[in-house]
């Protein structure tokens, strides 16, 4: 709660909270071969533990 409040009196920056175990991963289809510096999805790329998966297959 105090980073909540840094975020908002200091107006520098926001906020994004996410449940650990969301009711459902929406995913919609991406055609990412052959665009120009596109080298993945950033799911991919991102190291975390398995608790903490759902929420980055969000994004």
């Amino acid at each position: 709660m105090e980073a909540i409040g840094f975020l908002k009196n200091s107006e520098s920056g926001r906020g994004l909270f996410v449940p650990l175990k969301p009711k459902s991963t929406p995913s919609a289809p991406l055609k990412l071969n052959g665009t120009q510096g596109i080298v993945g999805k950033a799911l991919n790329f991102i190291k975390c533990g398995e608790d903490y998966r759902p929420v980055i297959e969000l994004f």
